[in-house]
């Protein structure tokens, strides 16, 4: 539950950030300052019955409850200084990328979104006096990406090496894959 409440808000920050990045507003990042949990159940039990018979048997009714309830707080801090920058101004790692679209995000959508170039490609760029649009070639590389990635004829796996040297390897599967992708 709290791991889906942060993966939540953290795609609406990024959200938010890629739509300000795109009108050249200042992007706001926030950082997970405290999770505090808060449990509590509440249970008991009850009993009532009639024994003095009226032309009737006498009767008894039994019964019990229980409440549990989880209510987690967490508290977000905006990030300043350097930790800002550096959120800022670091690119993200391939294996960044590669486990993103490996996860079944829109490959399309992540390398539009994260990549300047691709072999001499060019995405668009933003600066303060324009939008330089992307080479044609680049959509057209976007669009290729995605229909190879819903093919499943590609696959992306990242490793760990003994070096702590992180390794990405990218296998293609020729069977059962239309000759179009």
């Amino acid at each position: 539950m709290y791991a889906a409440s942060l993966s939540d808000s953290w795609k609406e920050q990024t959200l938010l950030n890629i739509v300000k990045m795109r009108y050249l507003d200042p992007p706001v990042f926030v950082d997970v300052g405290n999770i505090v949990a808060s449990y509590s159940l509440t249970q008991g039990i009850s009993a009532s019955g009639n024994i003095i018979p009226n032309n009737h048997a006498p009767d008894a009714t039994v019964g019990g409850f229980g409440t549990y309830s989880n209510s987690p707080t967490i508290t977000y801090t905006p990030l300043t200084g350097s930790k800002f920058i550096r959120g800022l101004a670091t690119p993200l790692p391939p294996e960044a990328i590669f486990s993103s679209i490996e996860a079944g995000l829109p490959a399309d959508l992540i390398l539009f979104i994260s990549v300047a170039s691709i072999n001499g490609v060019r995405n668009q760029e933003a600066t303060l006096e324009s939008i330089t649009p992307a080479d044609p070639d680049f959509h057209r590389m976007l669009v290729l990406m995605r229909k190879i990635q819903v093919s499943g004829a590609v696959r992306i796996m990242i490793k760990k090496e003994a070096s702590e040297e992180m390794v990405s390897f990218m296998t293609f599967r020729e069977e059962r894959v239309p000759p179009e992708v």
